[in-house]
C-alpha cells in the first residue's frame, strides 16, 4: 500500500504558527526602530542647539572674553570651563505629560593672560 503524499494538517498548523510568530517578531522590532529613531531625531535639535552656543563660547574665549567662565579647581591657573547647557521638553512613551530634559556639553580650554 502506497502512501499518500503531500503534508498533514497538524504540520501545516504547526509551520503556520512559527510564521506568524517570526512575523510579529519583526513587526515589533521593527516599530521599535520607527520609535528609538523618532526619540533621537526629537533630541537631534537641542542637542546642535547647544553645540552651537560650546562653539561660540569657546571663540569668545580663545577671543580672551572669559565673562562667564568659571576657573577649574585644583589645576594651574589659566585652565577654564567653558560649558552649554539646553532644556528642551519631549513626550515620553507611557506618559500623559511631558518631560524636561537637559543637555550639558563641557569642555576645558587653557586661556594665557598677557604677561605670562
Amino acid at each position: 500500500m502506497r502512501r499518500a503524499s503531500g503534508f498533514s494538517l497538524a504540520e501545516v498548523l504547526l509551520a503556520t504558527l512559527f510564521l506568524c510568530i517570526a512575523l510579529f517578531g519583526y513587526l515589533a522590532l521593527h516599530q521599535r526602530l520607527i520609535y528609538s529613531n523618532w526619540k533621537i531625531e526629537q533630541r537631534q535639535a537641542p542637542r546642535e542647539e547647544a553645540r552651537s552656543a560650546l562653539v561660540q563660547r569657546l571663540a569668545q574665549a580663545r577671543r580672551g572674553e572669559a565673562a562667564g567662565l568659571e576657573p577649574v579647581q585644583g589645576v594651574a591657573h589659566g585652565l577654564w570651563r567653558v560649558r552649554a547647557f539646553t532644556t528642551w521638553t519631549e513626550t515620553v512613551k507611557g506618559r500623559s505629560e511631558p518631560v524636561e530634559k537637559s543637555v550639558h556639553m563641557d569642555t576645558f580650554i587653557g586661556v594665557r593672560r598677557p604677561g605670562w
